[in-house]
């Protein structure tokens, strides 16, 4: 799914979402991602179930206003301590479809707003780490 709005040439915007990945400023990005205003990073976790204070570091890392969660092509919302840990710190969380998430991210970082998207892909390509 291509989406068509216009932002700033620097803002990480999405452009697209699909199996294949999310596409920020024209690069498809095939595995997890934590994309915000100002940088993108491959999001190290193995999937939904995997989340939990050391996996969302990250994301706090970036002292969001709002956090949106991605969560596949199926809404699933992760267990009540995950949504504490953002209530705590006073930070939005919403979770929603990745494809959802995409485009909602987007409206708000055209309204200048503190987002992050933490993106979970329901096919994401997995680097192995190489054994010496």
């Amino acid at each position: 799914m291509k989406f068509s709005e216009t932002f700033g040439d620097n803002d990480h915007h999405v452009s697209g979402y699909g199996p294949e990945g999310v596409t920020v400023l024209g690069r498809r990005h095939p595995y997890h991602l934590i994309v915000s205003k100002e940088q993108i990073q491959k999001w190290h976790i193995d999937d939904l179930s995997s989340l939990n204070p050391n996996t969302l570091q990250a994301v706090l890392d970036l002292k969001p206003e709002i956090v949106i969660l991605g969560t596949g092509d199926k809404q699933i919302f992760p267990p009540m301590d995950i949504m504490m840990l953002f209530a705590k710190q006073q930070i939005g969380f919403e979770v929603m479809n990745t494809s959802a998430a995409c485009r909602t991210y987007n409206i708000l970082l055209s309204e200048d707003r503190d987002v992050v998207a933490a993106l979970i892909l329901d096919n994401p390509i997995i680097e192995k780490p190489e054994h010496a």
